[in-house]
């Protein structure tokens, strides 16, 4: 029987390296998911409140376009972020459209030599 016992089994273990850089991960990945949808959800709830009023819909196109461009611009900058947080640990899902692009920019650099 190889369980601890006695005083050595009820000593708190320190945390390993590895366990606390996926901690500190974590945190790094909870707080820029927060600041990130937060940033979404102002947008998203000061646009509802603008739609609620006549100068919505005035025929000004640009300040839809430039909300929609507000809500792409935070929301990819919440998605790099995460998942450079993720990726400091290995634990990141390889974007797809990324590794699209990087293929092409390859094949392009490899067709023009």
């Amino acid at each position: 029987d190889t369980t601890p016992s006695g005083a050595a089994a009820l000593k708190p273990q320190t945390p390993s390296t590895d366990i606390r850089l996926l901690q500190s991960a974590i945190r790094n990945i909870d707080r820029q998911a927060r600041e990130g949808l937060g940033n979404i959800g102002a947008i998203a709830y000061v646009s509802m409140r603008w739609l609620e009023t006549p100068d919505a819909y005035q025929g000004n196109g640009s300040i839809l376009h430039t909300i929609l461009g507000l809500l792409q611009e935070r929301a990819d900058y919440a998605l790099d972020l995460i998942g450079n947080a993720a990726d400091t640990v290995g634990c990141s899902e390889p974007d797809k459209h990324k590794l699209r692009c990087w293929a092409a920019v390859r094949a392009a650099r490899n067709g023009a030599a």
